[in-house]
């Protein structure tokens, strides 16, 4: 078993979530994302942003929301459905 410092475990989940880099640019790097993540929760809600744009937003530097689209209805890479929350996969 290793043992981790508190600031060794806050810089491995920063890191493992890509909260830390700015090398992920466009569409294909929504594809990097979701083989980390694997899902978004959705949220209708659009105060300021939707929550899987937001979460795309804060790891792809130039992401669009029209990008998030193109995967969703165009490529068809990724689907949303229903899994206790409403989520994309």
């Amino acid at each position: 078993m290793r043992h981790l410092t508190i600031d060794e475990a806050k810089t491995y989940m920063i890191g493992y979530h890509f909260l830390n880099t700015n090398e992920l640019k466009g569409i294909d790097s929504i594809k990097v994302v979701f083989d980390r993540l694997h899902s978004i929760q959705y949220d209708p809600l659009d105060v300021v942003g939707r929550n899987s744009e937001l979460v795309l937003q804060a790891r792809i530097s130039d992401f669009k929301k029209e990008m998030l689209q193109q995967a969703l209805y165009q490529e068809r890479y990724l689907i949303d459905g229903w899994d206790k929350q409403m989520g994309i996969y």
